[in-house]
């Protein structure tokens, strides 16, 4: 019965791959070094200019993206990483007033956060409120959290319990 080849000694493993094996390895070993250039080489983030042009009715139906609403959505993304925030938030806007749970609970993690904008709890709260509405679940939580630090009195409290029990089941 041959051994299997984690067995074998190291020069014995070489013996056992062929050559196209070792030639790819090889190739992959030099891509990988080559593509990794210093920070100080590094070029700096690409403005995300192309928009998406599609009418908003195709971007969300039914609380779900289209292919359009995903490009959409994947925009804001994009510039939410280059750190072009308020154009993440312009990308997510339509998104959000048409019904997409995630696109709204992002719009209120920028107003809570203040990011690109001044911060404005109450309307943080209001697409919150939406989010949870809409069945996303990480929404549950900030909710819960906001209604607690924003409205604290007995009925906000009350919510609040409600919106992390919902959020748990």
């Amino acid at each position: 019965m041959p051994r299997p080849i984690e067995h074998l000694a190291l020069s014995e493993r070489w013996q056992v791959m062929p050559a196209s094996a070792i030639a790819g390895v090889l190739c992959l070993t030099l891509l990988i070094a080559g593509c990794q250039t210093p920070p100080s080489a590094a070029p700096a983030p690409q403005a995300v200019t192309a928009p998406v042009t599609h009418p908003p009715e195709h971007w969300v139906i039914r609380g779900q993206l289209t292919s359009a609403g995903i490009a959409l959505r994947d925009q804001g993304v994009a510039q939410f990483k280059a750190s072009q925030d308020a154009d993440a938030f312009q990308s997510w806007l339509p998104l959000a007033e048409a019904g997409h749970a995630e696109s709204q609970f992002n719009l209120a993690v920028m107003l809570q956060k203040g990011d690109a904008m001044a911060q404005d709890l109450p309307a943080a709260l209001r697409w919150y409120e939406r989010a949870v509405e809409g069945g996303y679940a990480a929404a549950h939580c900030k909710y819960g959290d906001l209604m607690l630090t924003q409205r604290n009195n007995p009925t906000s409290r009350q919510r609040a319990f409600a919106t992390y029990l919902k959020g748990a089941t």
